[in-house]
């Protein structure tokens, strides 16, 4: 005897009993023929059904977001973040920035940022390199009526792929007279680190120093839609494909460790995440309920923020989790 699960065995299985009934003598067939109008009306009802995308209409979507804001800042010196990307196209942000650390009292952009790296550009998605393109950037100056400021954009696609399960190492180097950024540097011999090439570099200009020869802290996220994906306004969720029944709608960016050095090379701030939970004497987990200034479809709350191992290197990381609920 076998159990089948599925409705259309159900269905074959039907048919064939009120078959034999007929053979038996134990029912007409008229009543035979009205069981498999019966038996087909299910049928069709019931695939139209179980076929149906469980997410079809708009959801909720959340995240998690960490910073240093009045916990740490630093002022020159080297910057190391270990990290695992997600799959982002399409519709994911995952990012690494530093923000004046007097962000709150000063308004953005006139606190100055520094965007380390960030992923998920809709140029990726159209060009078919979304798992190569990065971006980096540097913000300042006043915000004017029609949002604009002053910033410096750099966009480069990487030689090899960088969401494919392995972790990548940012690093940012700075200094009074410049910032310079580079990617897993340590996956060189210790030779030929010093002749990469940043794949971002600005020179602080006397203009500048006001915006960024001060204390920056750290902002970690992992933001879904808004202007930088190109999928802004809740009626397109459904478009942010990153999320999915393969995935069971979720996705996650894993942070192995936090290194910051002083221009001496002293080691002054340092996170592995080994900890049972968010050391709080270092990182503030954000929360909130509404979307993004630049339009992303998220809300940042603190259960998807965790420390976690990740299965495949058996590394304890923090843990951002984006979900589509």
């Amino acid at each position: 005897m076998y159990c089948c699960t599925t409705r259309y065995c159900l269905f074959g299985d039907s048919i064939l009993f009120a078959f034999l009934f007929i053979i038996k003598g134990m029912i007409s067939i008229k009543a035979f023929i009205r069981q498999i109008a019966i038996f087909c009306a299910i049928f069709v009802i019931t695939a139209a059904v179980y076929g149906q995308s469980p997410r079809t209409s708009p959801q909720t979507i959340t995240s998690g977001r960490v910073n240093t804001l009045g916990k740490f800042s630093f002022q020159y010196g080297r910057l190391d973040i270990s990290v695992k990307l997600p799959h982002t196209a399409n519709g994911l942000w995952p990012a690494v920035r530093l923000v004046g650390a007097d962000y709150g009292k000063t308004p953005w952009p006139d606190c100055g940022e520094i965007g380390l790296f960030e992923m998920g550009h809709f140029s990726g998605i159209t060009s078919g390199t979304q798992d190569r393109l990065i971006s980096a950037a540097a913000h300042w100056g006043s915000l004017q009526q029609d949002k604009g400021h002053p910033s410096h954009t750099i966009f480069k696609t990487n030689m090899y792929r960088l969401q494919y399960g392995d972790f990548h190492l940012i690093t940012m180097i700075w200094n009074q007279k410049w910032i310079r950024m580079y990617l897993d540097l340590d996956k060189l011999p210790a030779e030929y680190r010093g002749q990469v090439k940043p794949y971002f570099e600005m020179e602080i200009t006397p203009e500048l120093e006001k915006y960024f020869c001060q204390p920056f802290s750290i902002v970690i996220n992992l933001a879904a839609g808004g202007e930088y994906t190109g999928i802004i306004g809740r009626d397109k969720i459904s478009e942010i494909n990153a999320l999915n029944e393969k995935n069971n709608f979720q996705a996650a960016m894993y942070v192995d460790f936090v290194r910051v050095l002083n221009e001496e090379g002293n080691l002054i701030f340092y996170d592995d995440f080994h900890g049972s939970r968010i050391d709080s004497t270092k990182w503030n987990v954000e929360a909130n309920e509404n979307e993004g200034a630049n339009h992303e479809l998220q809300s940042y709350r603190r259960p998807n923020v965790t420390i976690g191992k990740d299965r495949a290197s058996e590394k304890t990381c923090l843990i951002l989790t984006v979900k589509r609920e």
